[in-house]
């Protein structure tokens, strides 16, 4: 009886390959990963923004209750409940459309937060601007992992790209808290929202034509 060895075989673990910097070089050398490394760079730059300024607003500028805190703190998170949906419509729509539309809507939020005269228009941008951060992040990590998958590199990109938004997010905790200091809560929120616009523009010009997923020779 003939036994067939179905076990998938695997490369060996080469000293190379716990360079972090090696996969973060190779998915960077993929035109259409490093566009999507940067849009998120950028969209990160905007988290130290809702964790420093909306509890300086509510509790300080505001004088509301911790009670009140909690309930926009709870809107900033109830909206990501939409991102069960959000691979669906990327898959509907397509993700780089996805991509753009939730950019937009996030942009809108943060404006709204910018104007907010009232408590409940707060809650309301909050809402707004996590409902866009659901369909950006699911068709990001979507594309990413289409175009990952079809060249192979699956947990490169997974590592790389964590990693990239993981440092942003922390050295924009470091510059937030320089420019909250400086410039204000108004001014602030205002720079969170035309952050929001180059990437908008990005998105549009960076995915306007179709590309194919997996790297062709002249990209190499």
């Amino acid at each position: 009886m003939t036994i067939i060895d179905r076990t998938e075989k695997k490369d060996k673990l080469r000293k190379k390959d716990l360079n972090p910097f090696t996969d973060v070089k190779e998915m960077l050398s993929y035109p259409k990963l490093r566009k999507l490394a940067f849009i998120g760079a950028l969209a990160n730059i905007t988290t130290p923004l809702m964790i420093l300024v909306i509890p300086f607003v509510i509790i300080e500028k505001m004088g509301l209750t911790n009670a009140q805190l909690s309930v926009a703190v709870f809107m900033m998170g109830a909206a990501h409940i939409l991102q069960l949906f959000a691979g669906q419509v990327a898959d509907k729509i397509g993700k780089r459309r996805t991509i753009a539309i939730g950019l937009t809507i996030s942009s809108i939020g943060l404006f709204g937060l910018f104007l907010a005269p009232t408590y409940e228009i707060i809650l309301v941008a909050l809402f707004v601007k996590a409902v866009g951060g659901s369909l950006f992040n699911i068709s990001m990590w979507s594309y990413m992992s289409d175009i990952a998958e079809a060249n192979n590199i699956e947990g490169k990109v997974v590592g790389s790209y964590s990693s990239i938004s993981r440092i942003t997010i922390t050295i924009s905790f470091a510059l937030g808290g320089f420019l909250l200091g400086i410039l204000g809560v108004k001014i602030f929120l205002l720079y969170g929202f035309f952050i929001f616009l180059p990437v908008i523009i990005f998105s549009k010009m960076l995915f306007g034509k179709r590309m194919p997923l997996k790297k062709t020779p002249e990209e190499n």
